[in-house]
């Protein structure tokens, strides 16, 4: 592989690291290897959680975590897990009390037992000194009235009645257990729980439900993990038998046979890379459909067919498949390109893909770790491990499924389901491979043939009201996570986290025409919360997939989310370039959003908030952008992007800051960054006023603009109006325990100077949302240095051992995720 651009891999904790004291190793990190800067704020932190989901009845005791950090002065934490009865006399508590030091982090685990004989539970924090409560107190009740059916995927069986003692296996039997037991149901129970125990849940069939499979509306109906997120529902299988193939090369293969196929791959969590290389061919050109290089190499290549050219451009992340390769003499190669996908990208009548930025899938890339490639011909999977990997230890998995829900109805709406607590896990989507290639229109839609062709969602649900998720994780799945359309009614997205996904995250409501039009009510998009939800490290395959897309929504708020590191837009509403035709859309909010890290150098015309087509609002009933703060948009133009045909904004009291990125380098060329953007007369009616921004930037093409500039404050030294705006953006504060774990930045002070003999330590200092102080005891690091010679690590410290210049990486490992940061050394 040559220049990788590393972007988020996935890393189990507690690998013990074999490391000498020079070059090309990940040494172990301490906190004396930091010099912290102190300019960060340090915010006390007190995290506390029911280990249960739910309570059923049928728990012998109830348990629950704290954590607690100060930065002020230390306490002594007393943390108490109490159980009431109905009558709310106390009938048990587990109680513990310790030191925590200030700077430390002090853990509680908690479980009280009679569980049974109580009905509800209170967990409090207090200072055991001054007895007062550190935090509000969390309270749980106990499930009454209603029926409770319970799975266990190891230790069940589809034959047994459902009981704790007796659970079912699958979702598929689930099903049939909604259908053949609502006839348990008491005169006062109102919902029928479907708990599912701890343990991996294959999902070998997809999981339908239909209004047939809700006999009565009357009843709510819950499927939830009885431990947060300790469900997984996945769609992947696990590899072993790896022997080492090429000891020169130290790569492993592994019999995996002919039918197995996917596109992603997993060790021990880990987000494996498909053999690549980050640059086009030598020589390469394009002219008149055909493409040629200056690389016999690639007459050799085994399997040339598997290889696929990728582009980056614009707004659009394409791939089109090699077919075959023929030799043209004098050391010119021709590339025959998968027909149809190759026509599609070169005749675009806008941002034609010719010239590909990288290439992948092909055994002749692997030279890193973590890559793999994937022989469907003779049934080999190939990978070379990273440094920190035993591959006698590793799990490998690899998601074989694409789908693993569906939610629909044509005629009355699926109502009242609830899903809680549930993480959902490891999928793939083949149609890049089968198809030849992708071809991106724009966000989630791409050609299918001739056709304009929606991105579907692992979990897609049409046609339903009050259908909600609680508190449960999508993470490493293969396109759009969750979709909802043809008719979204009275459903709340809340406290859930999307992380580490090869597309898309979120998609409420369609673009088609049927579902623009306002007077088609039944496939609306209405009164629907997407709230407080953790949205990072998204578009991982498919860069040119937005965070968050909402079709055309009414009454719907998209509000206090973080949205963080996407390849797109972060939040994308709308269709329809320059149309003036009026949509659905109206009293549509999109506020106190926290947006930072969007886009890239390659995939760079979108925005923090992307608007697009008309909205069915008015002068009187403006849609509204509002109170949302957005940070660090790598992209030239608007961080808040009213494109072509927007109309009926009010876009007011925003914070934006650039000043990470006054100048933003793109494409091969570059440009001031801009706060918004209105390029053209058909953007309409954009009403701007009381924002604030650390750049006055802009461009006004637009028709009927109400432009009030912003307030500038350059160094981003913000007012305390502009601070209150931003201490309400993001996840607030009753939510904040879902997302206890969050490195998400490392800023440095600037180039390290040192001198031969001296120690370094190393001047960067991990943050937390909002560039907060983020305590390194809570995460793994590791430094990789490179050049040996100039440093070397001993003793547990970093030294200079002679001059020159070098660089050190650092790692950090936290809750499945590394986040990456690279200082420069001057040893002089």
């Amino acid at each position: 592989m040559v220049n990788k651009r590393i972007s988020v891999l996935i890393f189990i904790l507690g690998i013990t690291l074999h490391m000498t004291c020079f070059a090309t190793d990940f040494v172990k990190l301490t906190a004396d290897n930091f010099d912290i800067n102190d300019k960060y704020e340090k915010e006390n932190q007190i995290t506390a959680n029911f280990v249960q989901e739910v309570w059923p009845e049928d728990i012998d005791s109830l348990s629950a975590t704290v954590t607690a950090e100060f930065y002020d002065f230390g306490k002594n934490v007393n943390c108490s897990l109490a159980l009431y009865d109905e009558k709310g006399r106390l009938v048990s508590v587990a109680s513990e009390t310790k030191p925590s030091p200030k700077g430390s982090i002090s853990s509680f685990n908690l479980s009280a037992g009679r569980a049974k004989l109580a009905d509800s539970a209170k967990l409090m924090v207090w200072d055991s000194a001054s007895q007062k409560p550190l935090r509000e107190a969390k309270t749980i009740e106990k499930i009454k009235n209603a029926l409770t059916i319970y799975l266990d995927p190891e230790k069940g069986s589809d034959t047994n009645d459902g009981t704790f003692q007796s659970p079912i296996k699958t979702l598929k039997k689930a099903v049939y257990s909604l259908r053949t037991n609502q006839d348990k149901l008491g005169p006062n129970d109102d919902t029928i729980y479907f708990i599912l125990k701890n343990g991996e849940y294959f999902m070998d069939d997809v999981f339908k439900l239909e209004p047939k499979d809700l006999l009565s509306n009357r009843y709510q109906v819950v499927f939830t993990a009885l431990e947060t997120q300790k469900a997984v529902l996945t769609g992947a299988v696990d590899i072993t038998g790896f022997t080492l193939w090429d000891e020169n090369k130290d790569i492993y293969r592994a019999e995996v046979g002919t039918d197995i196929n996917s596109r992603q791959l997993f060790a021990d969590g880990i987000r494996c890379v498909r053999a690549r290389r980050d640059e086009p061919p030598a020589g390469y050109e394009y002219k008149d459909g055909v493409a040629t290089a200056q690389e016999s190499e690639f007459l050799d290549f085994k399997h040339i067919e598997d290889l696929e050219f990728a582009f980056e451009n614009n707004w659009m992340h394409d791939r089109c498949m090699v077919t075959s390769v023929k030799d043209l003499g004098g050391g010119t190669i021709q590339f025959n390109m998968s027909d149809e996908v190759w026509k599609q990208l070169t005749t675009k009548n806008y941002f034609s893909s010719a010239k590909p930025t990288y290439m992948e899938n092909a055994y002749e890339f692997i030279d890193e770790g973590g890559e793999w490639y994937l022989d469907t011909h003779e049934g080999y999977l190939y990978y070379k491990p990273r440094a920190f990997e035993d591959m006698k230890k590793t799990r490998f998995t690899m998601p074989v499924k694409e789908d693993f829900m569906k939610l629909s109805s044509v005629s009355s709406p699926i109502k009242n389901i609830d899903f809680r607590g549930l993480e959902f896990t490891q999928s793939t989507w083949m149609f890049p491979s089968t198809n030849g290639g992708l071809c991106i229109n724009q966000n989630e839609y791409y050609r299918n043939g001739s056709n304009n062709a929606p991105m579907e969602g692992v979990i897609e649900l049409k046609n339903t009201e009050n259908v909600n998720f609680y508190n449960c994780k999508f993470s490493k799945l293969g396109r759009t996570a969750l979709k909802m359309i043809n008719g979204v009614r009275n459903c709340t997205i809340s406290g859930n986290e999307f992380c580490d996904l090869s597309a898309g995250a979120l998609s409420v409501g369609g673009v088609t025409d049927l579902e623009r039009n306002p007077d088609n009510v039944s496939l609306s998009v209405k009164n629907v919360k997407v709230e407080n939800n953790f949205i990072h490290d998204i578009a991982e395959d498919i860069k040119s997939c937005a965070a968050v897309s909402a079709g055309f929504p009414i009454d719907t708020r998209i509000g206090n989310n973080e949205i963080y590191n996407t390849g797109y837009s972060g939040i994308h509403t709308g269709w329809g370039w320059g149309t003036l035709t009026p949509s659905a859309t109206k009293n549509f909010v999109i506020s106190n959003n926290y947006i930072h890290k969007i886009l890239n150098d390659e995939i760079y015309d979108g925005g923090a908030v992307y608007m697009l087509g008309h909205t069915g609002g008015s002068v009187d009933n403006l849609n509204k952008l509002t109170e949302n703060y957005v940070e660090d948009i790598r992209k030239p133009f608007g961080a808040l992007y009213p494109d072509e045909g927007s109309s009926y904004w009010e876009i007011s009291n925003n914070v934006v800051d650039l000043s990470k990125q006054p100048i933003w380098y793109y494409g091969g060329g570059s440009a001031r960054s801009r706060w918004t953007h209105i390029h053209t007369s058909s953007i309409n009616h954009i009403y701007y006023n009381n924002n604030y921004s650390t750049t006055g930037n802009m461009q006004n093409s637009g028709t009927s603009i109400s432009y009030q500039p912003p307030k500038i404050y350059a160094t981003a030294n913000w007012p305390d109006e502009a601070l209150q705006i931003i201490d309400r953006s993001g996840i607030q504060p009753q939510f904040e325990d879902c997302f206890s774990e969050r490195l998400e930045e490392f800023y440095d002070s600037g180039n390290i100077s040192t001198y031969v003999g001296g120690e370094i330590r190393l001047n960067v200092t991990p943050t937390t949302s909002k560039a907060k102080f983020y305590n390194s005891a809570k995460f793994d690091s590791y430094a990789q240095i490179k050049n040996d010679g100039i440093l070397a690590f001993r003793n547990g410290k970093i030294y200079a051992m002679e001059k020159g210049e070098t660089e050190v990486t650092i790692t950090a490992v936290e809750n499945n995720l590394i986040r990456e940061h690279t200082v420069k050394v001057i040893v002089n």
